[in-house]
């Protein structure tokens, strides 16, 4: 049974698409630019059907893993060392600030320019997309580890390597 909130915002959703539907038909001659949602049932039903759909689903999916994983090996691997020593942090200040608080939408022209309309640049746009904020997170997570855990890395005469992956990077993961 739905709640009285849940059928107040279907019908919310359904009085949306009936006046988009009849706006989009009245108003507008040419489709292409804004498709009532029975165009865009229909074209979604036909390409479902001819496989079409499921293809792009599956390149799109493989950008997107490409992206994000990408992001993942270089953010945490550069915020580690952002977090870790203050002078690579310093470093990397104005480049993170520069691709944090330009828009993506910003980058996409020169992306097509440089590399074209083809995967990798999809890919580059999801690395940009998510990269900065993983960073970012990574580096706050290894700044902001208990001070007590690694004092006792050096009580137990940890080496570095073994400090990073028995302390920090388990210390840092809620961030990351």
């Amino acid at each position: 049974m739905l709640t009285r909130e849940s059928r107040r915002g279907f019908l919310s959703v359904l009085v949306g698409l009936l006046l988009w539907e009849l706006l989009a038909r009245l108003l507008l001659e040419n489709e292409l630019l804004i498709p009532p949602p029975s165009s865009v049932i229909r074209s979604f039903w036909k390409l479902s059907l001819n496989g079409e759909l499921t293809r792009h689903l599956y390149a799109t999916l493989f950008e997107f893993a490409c992206g994000f994983t990408t992001a993942c090996v270089v953010g945490v691997i550069l915020g580690y060392f952002m977090g870790r020593y203050r002078w690579f942090d310093d470093l990397m200040d104005p480049w993170v600030a520069a691709l944090y608080s330009i828009p993506v939408i910003a980058f996409v022209p020169f992306i097509i320019i440089w590399f074209g309309i083809g995967m990798l640049s999809k890919i580059i746009v999801v690395f940009k997309i998510t990269a900065v904020a993983i960073m970012l997170n990574t580096a706050a997570g290894i700044k902001n580890i208990d001070p007590t855990l690694l004092e006792l890395s050096r009580s137990l005469r940890l080496s570095p390597w073994e400090a990073t992956y028995k302390i920090r990077f388990p210390a840092a993961i809620p961030y990351i």
